[in-house]
């Protein structure tokens, strides 16, 4: 079965800056019909959340999730939580959620251009930079690994460097792309908002 654009740009997103709660708690529930308090334990938690400070990501984001699952979920300060255990379930399906344990889906790396694109567009805005170079980062270097063969598939020649290491932190790794590529990267994978000023694509 094939993926679709739109799960495939989510779970871009989601491995660049997503994270996966499950957890219990245990809490005070008033019920209105009872007039009543009553303490619930070890109630399991499981949701999915996107991070960003981007508003126009955030609204874009909630716009692929009621694409691909007709599903609304409210927009918050700086997340969008998925609580919907089915839709947590499709997407854990298919690659681990954290910064660690990500990887390319196998529906992905095997998926159409299109599809690759859309991935690496959605790993790009969360964890992109452009200036004068086109850069990702991650600490996750065989999911980096699996980014830098897509783009190379795509004819955009980059190179996997690092790690780099600085004091209490985790090694850190990048894909840089030649600047040689930097028009072809813009042309084939249309970043949202990482692009030149004069370069930006709507969202609408």
């Amino acid at each position: 079965m094939k993926i679709s654009e739109e799960l495939a740009e989510i779970l871009g997103f989601l491995c660049a800056e997503g994270c996966y709660v499950n957890t219990k708690s245990t809490y005070w529930q008033y019920y209105k019909n009872r007039n009543k308090k009553y303490l619930i334990k070890n109630k399991p938690q499981r949701r999915i959340e996107f991070g960003n400070t981007n508003k126009i990501l955030l609204d874009y984001f909630k716009k692929l999730l009621e694409i691909e699952f007709d599903y609304s979920p409210n927009i918050g300060k700086d997340r969008i939580r998925i609580c919907k255990g089915a839709i947590v379930d499709s997407i854990i399906s298919h690659t681990d959620i954290g910064h660690l344990k990500w990887h390319v889906p196998s529906k992905v790396r095997k998926g159409s251009q299109k599809v690759k694109k859309v991935f690496i567009r959605g790993f790009f805005e969360g964890d992109g930079t452009i200036s004068n170079r086109i850069r990702f980062f991650s600490t996750n270097l065989k999911g980096l690994e699996q980014i830098s063969e897509m783009l190379t598939e795509l004819k955009i020649q980059n190179k996997l460097n690092g790690p780099s290491i600085k004091v209490n932190r985790k090694p850190l790794y990048e894909i840089y792309i030649y600047q040689s590529m930097r028009e072809t990267f813009l042309n084939k994978i249309k970043p949202l908002t990482k692009r030149p000023e004069h370069a930006r694509v709507s969202l609408n």
